[in-house]
């Protein structure tokens, strides 16, 4: 059987749950659109929203520090332009991400949920031409559901895919054959993406994507049983089109 996409994702608002999608446009040299398009910035990041620039994860309210996020949920209206915002115990609230008043109560939300913070007020911002991902290459996060399977057996639990928040699963490959993707390009219906690297992976992945506890340590699990802390690949995309669920990967070297 030939590996196919099963399902795809995007985070719009970096380190908050993603959205799933079944058919996406890809753009040479972009990440999944819309993709960490915004992010909430340290109080101390000196990232200026008005020309917003890719900082490293570090600069930025994450889960491998604030496992609370994990119980912040937010959905994104493209159309309307407006973000909604709902938190345990608070009120589900939007406003428009497009206006400074929006963007400013927006952020006022979102210093309430998380509370009083040692390096200030974080700020929530907006990317303009580029994702607030974790690694300055823009592209894709790739991981085979047999590789996680393979993880679960071994871990002796079951392992949220949503931990590793990966634009594409793939389903029918081997466990860890993308690993030996790198350097080879991978055609999914229209696109074709350039495998670029394993993707290491770090303590965010501990956080249940559900209610925010620290209850797996797959890092260790992945040292222990593999000898290495990888899961998954990054991949670039090197000719634009439609990617949708279903869609078989042929993987040309």
């Amino acid at each position: 059987m030939s590996p196919a996409v099963a399902a795809i994702f995007r985070y719009p608002i970096k380190g908050l749950a993603g959205e799933e999608l079944r058919v996406a446009r890809l753009m040479p040299g972009e990440a999944l659109p819309g993709d960490r398009r915004f992010a909430i910035a340290r109080g101390d990041a000196g990232i200026d929203p008005d020309r917003p620039e890719w900082r490293p994860k570090r600069s930025f309210v994450m889960l491998m520090h604030d496992a609370e996020l994990a119980r912040l949920r937010a959905s994104v209206d493209e159309e309307r332009g407006t973000i909604t915002f709902e938190s345990d115990g608070r009120p589900p609230f939007a406003a428009d991400a497009r206006s400074a008043e929006g963007r400013e109560a927006l952020e006022a939300y979102l210093n309430d949920a998380l509370g009083a913070r040692p390096e200030g007020p974080a700020r929530f911002v907006e990317a303009r031409g580029f994702s607030f991902a974790d690694r300055r290459d823009q592209g894709l996060s790739v991981i085979g559901l047999e590789s996680l399977a393979d993880l679960e057996s071994r871990a002796g639990r079951s392992v949220d895919p949503r931990r590793f928040r990966a634009n594409l699963l793939v389903r029918g490959a081997a466990p860890f054959a993308e690993f030996e993707w790198v350097g080879a390009r991978l055609h999914a219906g229209e696109a074709v993406l350039r495998v670029l690297k394993r993707l290491g992976r770090c303590p965010a992945t501990e956080v249940d994507p559900d209610t925010g506890a620290r209850d797996l340590d797959v890092v260790g699990a992945l040292e222990r049983h593999f000898g290495h802390t990888q899961i998954g690949v990054l991949a670039e995309v090197v000719r634009g089109g439609n990617i949708a669920v279903g869609d078989v990967v042929r993987v040309e070297a």
